[in-house]
């Protein structure tokens, strides 16, 4: 008996991660508390649950309260990946909160190549890397381009803003 824990991830997704647990069913005590995984964006307080998921040797599930420890400031003001835990009540086993802060790593650039008189057709949405790996493709609210800028030949850049970040 044991615990095997997966993560699944791909490009523009969310990663999900889930905890498997072996049993020989005897009985229905408790055999393990699901661990909690959130992410919160850096400067943002992670909003711990009040209940977790208990295992049972038969395979059941109950929800039971729980009493998170208080997140401290300085580890949600920096990327990072930080275990909180707290008593369970009516168990022995206490419960872990798995917490990921992150923030913008970087956002891909874009390039297009248009005739002159042309104007340029900027992509909708822009790749973004978060600092745990996790990337997300978000809209993009591009500053709008001067004819004058595509009436010769030229190289000129186009700013834009990615929704839902301060880039």
């Amino acid at each position: 008996p044991g615990a095997i824990t997966v993560r699944v991830s791909s490009d523009g997704l969310l990663p999900a991660t889930t905890t498997l647990y072996a049993s020989d069913h005897s009985g229905r005590g408790l055999i393990a508390i699901d661990p909690v995984y959130l992410r919160a964006k850096v400067g943002v307080q992670p909003a711990l649950p009040a209940t977790v998921e208990g295992v049972r040797a038969d395979g059941s599930t109950q929800s039971l309260p729980v009493s998170f420890s208080p997140v401290p400031r300085h580890w949600y003001t920096h990327p990072g990946t930080y275990t909180v835990s707290g008593p369970v009540r009516g168990a022995s086993i206490p419960a872990s909160a798995i917490v990921t802060v992150y923030d913008v790593a970087g956002i891909e650039r874009s390039t297009t190549v248009v005739p002159v008189g042309i104007p340029p057709g900027l992509p909708a949405t822009a790749k973004v890397v978060y600092t745990d790996g996790v990337t997300r493709y978000l809209p993009v609210r591009w500053a709008r381009v001067p004819v004058r800028r595509y009436s010769a030949p030229g190289r000129f850049t186009v700013r834009g803003t990615v929704v839902g970040t301060s880039v």
